[in-house]
Order: C-alpha cells, then sequence, then structure tokens
C-alpha cells in the first residue's frame, strides 16, 4: 500500500513539474524595453496593452511601444494603472503623485498633495470617482469635472489609509488603526473586525485592488501570508488565510482566474496550475486571448492563445528535396506533379495516395496537368507533352515549355512558349471542320503533327461555353479567338497584360501584372484595385472555388466572394511569410493549398470582421502635434509622419494599413508593408488635405474602422488671395499712373510743339510782311526810277541793265514772301502757284507751254521747306527745257495720289548728248539734293521725239499736321483731361 502511495505520488509530482516546465516555456518574450522591472499590466477598452514600469507608462499594440512622460514627474516609476468612463488612463508613482492620460499627454493631478504619505497613493475607482489614500484619510475626485476634495473622519485623529479595494456596495479601506468603507453616499464608516491589528501593523498588509465576487485579498509582507476576507454586517470575516514561502508580489485577478504572485513561482487559486522562476509582477488576458505576464526582473513575457489551424500534408516516398510545381483537381481525386517529374494522385476523402507515376527526370518538372474526358492524362514538362492513356499506353509530343493545358470537350488546348495548339481527341475531317467551325476557317492544322495552330505563345487560357471564346493571356495582351479570328480585350484604351485569367459564373476574371484583378463580362469591365481591399496589384494566380475566387498576389492569400462581389475575411489565411502557397483547390470545406514542400489542409471557416481601433501619432517637421489644435498648418509645416497603432498581437505583423491623402498629387489608395505604422509625406504643397487610414488583415478577420484626419497647409504670405489683390491693385495703379503720365507728357509735348510753331509761323509772318512792306516798298521806287532814267536816256547800256537787274531781285523777292508767307502752307496753293509761275516763264519763250492739274486736290498742310524746294524743282527743270532744249513745246503735269505727289516735265526737244556726264550739271544736282531731302524719286525718259523728266516724293515726308482741338485746349483741368483720355480709348 505504501508502495502504490509513493509511487502516485512520484507520478503526480513527475507530471506536475512536466506541466508547469511545458507552462513556463510556452510563454515567450512579448518585446524588448528599455527596463526589465514592471509592475502592472492593463487593458484598456479597446483592446491595447498598458504596462507599468520603474521607466514609466509605456503602451504597446503589438508593433509599435509607445512611452509616456511628463516633466512634473517627480518619479519615473509607475504604478495603480485604470482606466476611466472618460477613457482616461490614471496611474500613480512612488514620489506620491497622481497622473492621467488623455489624448496621448499626460497631465498631473495638480489638485491631490499627501507631503507626509510614504510611496505610491493607492487608487481605485468607484461610482465615476477617482478614490486615493492619503496620510490623512481619503482624497476623492469627481472624474466629470476632475475637482477634488478630501475625507476625513471627525472623531478619529488617528484615520491614516494604507490601501483600499473596491466592492459592490462601495470601497473598502485598510488604515493604521482599523478597515473603513465609503459609501455610495460619499460618507465614510468603521468597519469592524477581529483581526490583531498589532499583528496586521508588524507585516506590511495591503489589500488587492481588485476583488472577486465581493471577496477581498489581502497580503501580508514578510510573512507571506494571502487572507480571502468578506464584509458581513459590518464586520470583516475572514473565510482562508494561506501562508506562502516566499515574499508575496501582488494578487491578479484575471477573468476567472485568481493568481498568487510570490517572488518564488505564481499560483493559479482553487488549481495545481503554477508558474515558476519567472518572480511575476501581473497577469492579464487580451482580447484576443493572449495572456501576458509582467516580472519583476525579466520584463514582459506572453503566451499567445490563437493558433492557426492548418494541417500539413506530404506525401511519403519523395525525395527530401523534391518539391511540388503543378496541381489540379479532376472529380474527387488531387494530381499534383514534382519537379523531379512524379505524377501523384490523392484521394482528400480517404487521405490515402492512389498512385504514383514516375517519367525521366531528364523531361525536366512537371509544368501542367490536365484530364480530358476520355480520362486521358496530359502531362506538359519544359521539354515536351506526355499523353497517358487510359489504355495505358504514353504518347509524347514535341511541345516545349509548356505553362498551361486545358481540356475543352473534344479538344485539349496547350499552352507553351512555342505557341497555343489544340489537339482533338479524335483526329478526323469532322473534328477538323468543326474546330473551324469555332475558331476560324484559317485555323492552321499540322496534320503531320495531329494538332492545330491557333496563335504564338501564352501564358494562360480558359474557355468561354456561352460565347464559345477562348481567351488567352500572352506577352502582346489578353485577347479571344473565336469563329471571328482573333479578336483583341482593351481596358481603357490599352491593352491587358494579364498574368492569369479565369471563367467563372458568366465572367472571365483577369489578374494583372500590375493592375490588379479585372472583371469582364457583358455589362463591361470592372477593376478591383487596392481601394477595393486588394492587398496586391501583382496578381500571380487565380482559382476557381466553390462560391469565391482564390487569388494569390505578392501579398496574403485573399478570397472574392462572388455572390457579393467583394472581398470576404476568413480565419487563418496563410500570408506568403507563412507559406509560398503556389496554388489551391478545395475539397468539401476544406482548401488545399499547395506549397513548394506539400499541401496545407485549411477549413474554410468565414468569419465577421473585428473592427479594431487606430489611433495615430501625428507629427509634424519631427514635432509631435497635440489633437486639441487647430488643423491648420503654415506652407513650412509640411512634413508629415503619422504613426499608427492598432491594438492586435497575435497577427500585428501581419497588418498592413491601407491609406490615402485626398487632394494631393496622387489620390489613389496605396498599403504599407505587413507591419508596417509608418506613414510619410514630405513637402506637401500649399492646400487642404483629408488623410484616410484604415487596418486590414484578412488572416485575423480585421477589418478596422477607417480614421479621418483634415488638415490645411496655407500658401505663403505672397501668395495668398489678399496679397495678390493688393498687388494687382498695385500693378494696376501703376500701369494708369504710367499711361496717364504719358499721356500728359504727350499733351505737353504737343502743347510745346505748337508754342514753338505758333512762334515760327508768327516770326515767318513778320519777315513776310517787312520783305513785303519794305524792302519791297524800295525795290519798287528803284524800279521806277529805274524805268525813268532808261526813258530819258535810253542809249545808256548801263541803266537797261540795272532796269533788268532790279527786275530779277524783284522776282526772287516775291518767291521769298510767297514761301515764308504761311497762309500758302497748303498744298493747294504750291500747284496754283506752281502753275501761275510756270506760265509766267514760258511767256516770253519760243515754247509753247501747256500745263495740267488735277481738278481736286486735298486739303493738306506742306511745310514752308518743302514747298520751297518743290518749288525750285519744277522751276530748274522749266529753265532748262528754255534754256537747252530748243524744243517747240513743253508740257506740265501734276498728279497726286494717298501716297505721292507727281512731277511730270515734257518737252521735244533735243534732251542730253549721249555720253555727257550729268553728274556735272549743277542744275541736275540741285534737284537730285532737294528729291533726296524728301525721300523721293526721280526718272528720266529721252527719246527720239524728246525727254520726259517724272519727280515722287511721298506726301508723308512734306506735310504738317494739323493742331487737334483738344490740343488747343491744353489748359483744361486735370478731370477733363483724364475723361478726354477714357473716351479717345
Amino acid at each position: 500500500m505504501l508502495k502504490r502511495l509513493l509511487a502516485a505520488f512520484f507520478f503526480t509530482f513527475i507530471t506536475l513539474s512536466n506541466a508547469v516546465k511545458a507552462q513556463s516555456r510556452s510563454y515567450q518574450t512579448a518585446f524588448e524595453m528599455p527596463t526589465r522591472v514592471v509592475y502592472n499590466l492593463m487593458v484598456d477598452k479597446r483592446g491595447f496593452l498598458w504596462i507599468a514600469s520603474d521607466i514609466g507608462i509605456s503602451r504597446f499594440d503589438g508593433v509599435n511601444l509607445v512611452h509616456f512622460k511628463s516633466a512634473e514627474q517627480s518619479s519615473l516609476s509607475a504604478v495603480c494603472l485604470y482606466e476611466d468612463s472618460h477613457d482616461r488612463i490614471w496611474f500613480t508613482n512612488f514620489a506620491g503623485q497622481i497622473f492621467f492620460i488623455k489624448n496621448q499627454e499626460v497631465h498631473l493631478l495638480k489638485n491631490y498633495s499627501d507631503k507626509n504619505g510614504k510611496g505610491a497613493p493607492e487608487i481605485v475607482l468607484f461610482d465615476d470617482k477617482l478614490i486615493a489614500t492619503t496620510h490623512n484619510g481619503l482624497f476623492v475626485v469627481d472624474l466629470n469635472t476632475l475637482k477634488g476634495k478630501y475625507l476625513t473622519l471627525s472623531n478619529n485623529s488617528d484615520f491614516e489609509a494604507y490601501s483600499l479595494t473596491k466592492m459592490s456596495s462601495g470601497v473598502l479601506i485598510y488604515g493604521k488603526s482599523g478597515y473603513y468603507l465609503y459609501g455610495i453616499n460619499g460618507k465614510i464608516k468603521t468597519i469592524k473586525s477581529s483581526l490583531s491589528m498589532s499583528a496586521l501593523n508588524a507585516d506590511v498588509t495591503i489589500l488587492n485592488p481588485l476583488t472577486k465576487n465581493d471577496t477581498v485579498y489581502q497580503q501580508s509582507n514578510p510573512s507571506g501570508i494571502i487572507r480571502k476576507i468578506i464584509i458581513q454586517h459590518d464586520s470583516i470575516n475572514v473565510i482562508k488565510t494561506t501562508k506562502y514561502d516566499s515574499y508575496i508580489n501582488s494578487v491578479t485577478i484575471d477573468g476567472n482566474e485568481q493568481w498568487v504572485n510570490t517572488t518564488k513561482a505564481s499560483y493559479l487559486l482553487n488549481s495545481n496550475m503554477q508558474l515558476r522562476d519567472l518572480n511575476i509582477s501581473d497577469i492579464v488576458t487580451d482580447k484576443e486571448g493572449n495572456n501576458w505576464i509582467s516580472t519583476l526582473n525579466n520584463g514582459v513575457f506572453v503566451k499567445y492563445r490563437k493558433t492557426p489551424f492548418i494541417a500539413e500534408l506530404k506525401p511519403t516516398g519523395l525525395d527530401s528535396n523534391d518539391l511540388f510545381t503543378s496541381f489540379l483537381k479532376a472529380g474527387e481525386i488531387f494530381y499534383w506533379g514534382t519537379q523531379g517529374g512524379k505524377l501523384i494522385s490523392y484521394n482528400p476523402a480517404s487521405k490515402a495516395i492512389v498512385k504514383k507515376v514516375s517519367f525521366n527526370p531528364n523531361f525536366g518538372p512537371i509544368n501542367a496537368i490536365a484530364i480530358d474526358g476520355h480520362k486521358n492524362i496530359f502531362v506538359g514538362f519544359a521539354t515536351g507533352l506526355a499523353i497517358l492513356k487510359s489504355n495505358g499506353k504514353r504518347v509524347n509530343l514535341p511541345v516545349i515549355n509548356i505553362k498551361q493545358i486545358l481540356s475543352v470537350g473534344d479538344y485539349t488546348f496547350v499552352a507553351s512558349g512555342s505557341g497555343l495548339i489544340a489537339i482533338a481527341d479524335t483526329p478526323s475531317s469532322a473534328s477538323i471542320r468543326k474546330f473551324r467551325s469555332l475558331f476560324g476557317k484559317d485555323v492552321e492544322y499540322d496534320p503531320k503533327a495531329g494538332w492545330f495552330n491557333l496563335d504564338k505563345s501564352c501564358r494562360e487560357i480558359c474557355f468561354d461555353p456561352e460565347k464559345q471564346l477562348l481567351a488567352v493571356a500572352s506577352k502582346e495582351g489578353l485577347f479571344y479567338i473565336g469563329k471571328n479570328g482573333r479578336q483583341p480585350v482593351y481596358y481603357n484604351k490599352k491593352p491587358i497584360y494579364a498574368s492569369t485569367i479565369c471563367y467563372l459564373h458568366a465572367k472571365l476574371y483577369a489578374g494583372t501584372i500590375d493592375n490588379g484583378l479585372l472583371i469582364l463580362d457583358k455589362t463591361g469591365i470592372r477593376k478591383l484595385s487596392i481601394s477595393d481591399g486588394l492587398l496586391s496589384s501583382n496578381i500571380m494566380k487565380i482559382r476557381p472555388g466553390t462560391d469565391h475566387l482564390w487569388i494569390i498576389g505578392s501579398g496574403p492569400l485573399q478570397l472574392f466572394d462572388l455572390n457579393n462581389n467583394s472581398l470576404e475575411s476568413y480565419d487563418n489565411l496563410p500570408s506568403r511569410k507563412d507559406a509560398q502557397v503556389i496554388d489551391v483547390n478545395e475539397s468539401g470545406h476544406n482548401a488545399y493549398l499547395m506549397t513548394l514542400n506539400g499541401l496545407l489542409i485549411y477549413p474554410l471557416n468565414k468569419k465577421t470582421p473585428n473592427p479594431a481601433p487606430i489611433i495615430y501619432q501625428l507629427k509634424i517637421n519631427n514635432k509631435i502635434r497635440s489633437d486639441n489644435e487647430i488643423a491648420k498648418f503654415s506652407y513650412i509645416q509640411n512634413n508629415f509622419n503619422f504613426k499608427l497603432e492598432i491594438p492586435n498581437f497575435y497577427y500585428a505583423k501581419d497588418i498592413y494599413i491601407k491609406y490615402q491623402l485626398l487632394n494631393s498629387a496622387d489620390i489613389t489608395w496605396k498599403v504599407t508593408e505587413p507591419g508596417g505604422r509608418q506613414i510619410n509625406y514630405f513637402t506637401l504643397p500649399p492646400g487642404k488635405y483629408v488623410f484616410k487610414a484604415v487596418a486590414i488583415n484578412p488572416k485575423a478577420n480585421l477589418n478596422a474602422k477607417v480614421i479621418t484626419y483634415s488638415f490645411q497647409i496655407s500658401p505663403p504670405w505672397w501668395k495668398r488671395t489678399w496679397v495678390r489683390f493688393f498687388v494687382a491693385i498695385i500693378i494696376f495703379a501703376l500701369i494708369n499712373y504710367i499711361v496717364v503720365s504719358y499721356h500728359f507728357r504727350q499733351i505737353a509735348y504737343q502743347r510745346a510743339f505748337h508754342e514753338e510753331q505758333e512762334s515760327v509761323r508768327l516770326e515767318r509772318q513778320r519777315i513776310s510782311s517787312e520783305i513785303h512792306d519794305d524792302i519791297g516798298a524800295g525795290l519798287f521806287a528803284i524800279h521806277l526810277y529805274a524805268d525813268r532814267a532808261k526813258q530819258r536816256l535810253p542809249h545808256v547800256p548801263e541803266i537797261s541793265e540795272l532796269n533788268s537787274m532790279v527786275n530779277g531781285i524783284a522776282d526772287k523777292i516775291r518767291d521769298i514772301i510767297w514761301s515764308t508767307n504761311t497762309e500758302n502752307d497748303n498744298l493747294e496753293n504750291l500747284i496754283y502757284y506752281i502753275q501761275f509761275q510756270m506760265e509766267k516763264l514760258f511767256e516770253n519763250s519760243s515754247i509753247k507751254f501747256e500745263s495740267s492739274i488735277p481738278d481736286e486736290i486735298i486739303d493738306v498742310n506742306v511745310s514752308s521747306q518743302a514747298r520751297r524746294d518743290i518749288y525750285l524743282i519744277t522751276k530748274e527743270l522749266a529753265h532748262n527745257s528754255i534754256k537747252h532744249s530748243a524744243a517747240v513745246k513743253a508740257e506740265l503735269t501734276i498728279k497726286i495720289d494717298q501716297e505721292c505727289l507727281y512731277l511730270s516735265m515734257e518737252d521735244d526737244g533735243i534732251g542730253f548728248e549721249k555720253g555727257k556726264k550729268l553728274v556735272n550739271s549743277m542744275g541736275l544736282e540741285n534737284i537730285q539734293m532737294r528729291i533726296n531731302r524728301w525721300k523721293g524719286l526721280l526718272t528720266m525718259t529721252q527719246g527720239d521725239e524728246g525727254i520726259k523728266i517724272v519727280i515722287q516724293i511721298p506726301l508723308k515726308q512734306m506735310l504738317t499736321l494739323k493742331l487737334n482741338d483738344m490740343l488747343k485746349k491744353w489748359q483744361m483741368s486735370i478731370f477733363e483731361l483724364l475723361r478726354a483720355f477714357r473716351k479717345k480709348t
């Protein structure tokens, strides 16, 4: 009997020891901290893990460990973690201070003070109040107003609160002189106790702040005693006392479990469960079921409760280095090929291998498998195609670099690098005609090879039975092949470069290289992108499921619900980090995921998305921003860093953040790398922005609520509207000033010019008058005396000469008077004067003279110099004709058009001698000089019947402007000038 008892004890001890070791080993270090001394843990309502340690308060979300501190902390060490109904996190420190965290900022409760207290005050939350111990009683804070007051016992001067705990009826307080109860009415009453206060005070005795069903745990050190006490009839009753052989760190209540944590081990009450050699200070379980423990010398540990439910299957008989390369489901049987050239058939119902077929290893890996309606198995290699006939025969065909084999009806299609071919089950003239009726009359048939050549190399193919079209994905894009031949498919007028295609439920699904998933049906083309929840734009393979589509991309596996046309969440989907899934098929309620090393059997358990909150810390130009500030920044505050936190632990590093920034240059949705929690935007231009982010992980059923942050970056002051408006006004005023100033300057110039012209005109008029009145009168008197002397002394030649000289001088003076008289400054007077003088010159000659002038002469002013030059030119031409031409007749013609004045002198004389240099003629030189002065042109024509000289002078060169009426009024006011200017413009 004794032996049996010893054996049973020994077996129980060994079993318990192994259980304890196994339990200890199941915990792992949670994360690295700058300290190993951790006092308390707490999981808040949102799921974040809070840690109180000797370096302060920290928060963990599975990836980020954020530390909180305040400049007002006299001690960094923090204990007593609580969360109130206002989402504030409360804690105390060993310097006797109480703090709370709100909006990621630490605030000191300044109206609390306990200068005579020793160590950290104990706090609990009760009836929307915070109750704290003090040296002289209690401190009660209203959590709605954060106003506090001190409570004492008037009849007890020795009322000192050591510790307290929350109960349903109030707060139980243990103090120097006994036990007290703070009730809902806000009053304190004494609780009777049979316990010896002197014995309790000999130890360090405290109440555990948490209770279980109003059962209070009181611990005493160094005696190592735990008492379970209850209150009955306003009296303390001890229901159980337990002594431990080491120092008691704490008593923690985690759900339905109560742990006593000592320096040697932690004991689960009412159980034999122990955790040894960890020096645990606290134990909590988060919302995912993960178990966390804090220690006083080894930091924080975690035991993940949630583990993937995926069974792995690897057939026996394969080489250790052989890998799977292809996968096919035919009926209820799975077929897969290996890199070593083995074809394996497997029955998932019986979980047994049906058959193994080995091929020559020199053929290379098996890239594709297909079975036609006659149970013939097509096996594609890099070097050829093997057909395992249902009758046991093997046929090898020279098709290289096979990528896919598809059996449809009476034909099997083979997609390869050398081309797309189709093999008829029973080659015949009838099958050839039928095939050409389906895929075009011009389809080439190779009778020697026994197949149809459809197209060039392609990646994947699938068949649309409704439209009787073959969809082909090639390097040239996606296209259909049907009876009308090759038909390319475009999206947004561009080719679709698909890496994988699948026809399902009357829709063609095309996984693209970098453009997400495209869904083609009779209504058009729909794109499924990252903004719709797709976690990768690069789709490598898509495979049909029962009522969903498997998507294998560069990110984790995803499933697209064909009924809801949306991405769905399933529990524990492996990511590419967990397993390199290269193909998938389904059987029953399980999915069989083929990896390089084997099959993962995955139960299809659809889950409801588990929303998780996201909080963020925002840094602008490397400076942390408070949430209560107005979201408006200057143009230099344009570097934004969003640090996101999502409370999710087991799958923390698999979570993606999908985000976008509206109103920026790129408003498309983007995703971070797995585990990424920081999003940066650098040198954003001025404008209004909306940042959106959501946490997604289909593996963890996580689809968090979208967070939104709106902000505005103001433009620099020189680009603001009011500055632009002000600058526009300044520029407009400046332009107006320049225009008006220019206009005034022109008026001033014209006024000065007018005054000068008027002065010249008056001076010319004066000279003309004086010559006419004084010199002319004198010459007339001399002329009279000369005539009398000639009459008296006709025989004296000198007197006749004198008379001729006086007549010549008189003619010249008349010319001068005519040219200086301003009343003759017009074109009409000039022409009439020329005609009159020419007729007078030819009067005493033997030449018959005729003249022709315009009937209507334009009314324009001609400068005095121009009048004089034109008159002298004509006079010189007349003198030449009279003196040298020996002509019988001469003719002067004057014409005017819109641009020029034409003078033409023509006679029938001898003209000029041929070969004589005309430049030596002083008269012609003077004529040419005067013509050049007015930019005119002289043309001379000489023939058998005489000579013709034509002079052409531009009118604009010899005219002067008339005085404008407005310019005559230069004395008008500035306002009248502005009105006149606006009217003119």
